[in-house]
């Protein structure tokens, strides 16, 4: 793609209802991880104050997940929490993912049926 066409698509503001589908898909790119998020964030945060908000949301969700991952495993990786948290962080892993990825599902459902709504867990770091 010429570098024409990407400012053109860029500069080209955005529908009610592509900004519903593109904060919706982002929503729920967020069950897979932290990367759709922070390039929609990057991306949109100068061209759609909708798109940036939402954006901002999935990606605050994503970067509270990834510290709380980084957490776990590190717990995992000192032998003497390994033996003291052994059971309680096998407990945790399962509940844990799921959550990771209802939670951007359930905001995608949310936000397509035009709800208001904010995840309860997440660090706002990105407005």
């Amino acid at each position: 793609m010429s570098t024409n066409r990407v400012q053109d698509f860029l500069n080209t503001p955005l529908s009610p209802e592509n900004e519903r589908v593109y904060a919706t898909a982002i929503h729920a790119s967020g069950a897979l991880g932290i990367l759709v998020p922070a390039v929609a964030y990057f991306v949109y945060r100068t061209r759609n104050a909708t798109i940036r908000a939402e954006s901002a949301r999935a990606f605050n969700l994503q970067i509270t997940f990834t510290i709380f991952w980084a957490a776990y495993f590190l717990l995992w990786s000192v032998p003497f929490f390994n033996l003291i948290f052994a059971i309680p962080l096998i407990l945790l892993f399962l509940p844990a993912l799921a959550i990771q990825v209802v939670l951007p599902l359930y905001g995608a459902a949310k936000y397509w049926r035009g709800e208001d709504f904010a995840y309860k867990i997440d660090a706002p770091i990105f407005r």
